[in-house]
């Protein structure tokens, strides 16, 4: 079994905990930059070609190829180091947790709003940095929430989704029971959170990096059929295991003219924000499935 399948089975997580809990940081860091540059060394594999191939796609055709090759490199350690800080944080205390991942204030001003008045709110963002740190930043300030995560998750994120349950937070595979779920809490003033960077065969074709793709659309049907808020945020590295979140708002509901924005217009809207999160930290960037072009379409 090659090391990057073994990490993906259920050894990868359980070989963190123990990692979390018996290396200081340091040696941490330093075991995940010898796994992650092991990894790395071979350019040709599927995996560097899918992070070249995503990279190219934000910092345009004209970047030289070994510039490129250096960006998923970096991504690669990125990865390893964020991975890293999140099974450290599994036996930090609760102010360091909170210490560690700062959560701009408008995020919990929403979240408030939402519970007094009933309208519920979704959180969509890319796969950026160390979004468990943002998971984990949230259950120990004992936000309340449903994650809407990948649908079939192999063993190592499996146990990755108990891990952040421990945390308080609802961890659901994306189903129609989840979706279901999903748009009753929001229609009780709930808390949604999801990415919405992956390819999606289920999904609409939209705009992106300048490409037509298809994504999901998903969380935008669901503001649309409950009314709920909706805010596009990010989390962003700021030194070695601090990270910082922060996000803005979309309307979803009737503007001053009596228009409505579909669900479409609010998905697109979202996009354009991820695309300026992604573009100002490419290596932080850490989507593993490539971005393709719908073959016979072209970006206006």
């Amino acid at each position: 079994m090659a090391l990057l399948d073994l990490i993906n089975s259920w050894f990868g997580p359980v070989a963190g905990i123990a990692i979390g809990r018996f290396l200081p940081y340091q040696a941490a860091y330093k075991l995940a930059d010898f796994i992650t540059t092991w990894i790395a060394r071979d350019e040709d594999s599927e995996l560097m070609q899918v992070l070249q191939h995503n990279q190219r796609l934000v910092q345009g055709d004209d970047v030289d190829d070994d510039d490129i090759l250096r960006s998923a490199r970096t991504l690669l350690r990125n990865v390893g180091r964020g991975y890293a800080d999140w099974y450290k944080a599994l036996y930090a205390s609760t102010d360091e947790i909170i210490e560690r991942c700062d959560i701009d204030d408008n995020v919990f001003e929403v979240i408030e709003q939402s519970r007094q008045d009933q309208r519920g709110l979704i959180f969509v963002g890319p796969h950026m940095s160390s979004f468990n740190m943002f998971l984990l930043g949230l259950g120990a300030r004992k936000v309340d929430g449903q994650v809407l995560s990948y649908a079939q998750p192999r063993a190592g994120y499996q146990i990755d989704n108990a891990i952040r349950r421990r945390f308080g937070l609802d961890i659901t595979p994306i189903s129609i029971g989840s979706l279901r779920k999903a748009m009753a809490n929001l229609r009780t003033g709930g808390f949604v959170l999801t990415a919405v960077d992956r390819p999606d065969v289920g999904g609409e074709v939209m705009t992106f990096f300048g490409r037509q793709m298809r994504l999901p659309v998903g969380h935008a049907r669901l503001a649309a059929k409950t009314g709920a808020r909706m805010l596009v945020g990010t989390c962003q590295k700021v030194r070695e295991g601090h990270y910082h979140v922060m996000a803005e708002s979309i309307e979803t509901r009737e503007q001053g003219d009596g228009k409505k924005p579909g669900a479409l217009e609010v998905a697109q809207q979202a996009l354009a924000l991820l695309e300026m999160y992604i573009k100002e930290r490419p290596e932080e960037w850490m989507m593993f499935l490539p971005l393709m072009e719908q073959s016979g379409m072209s970006a206006d």
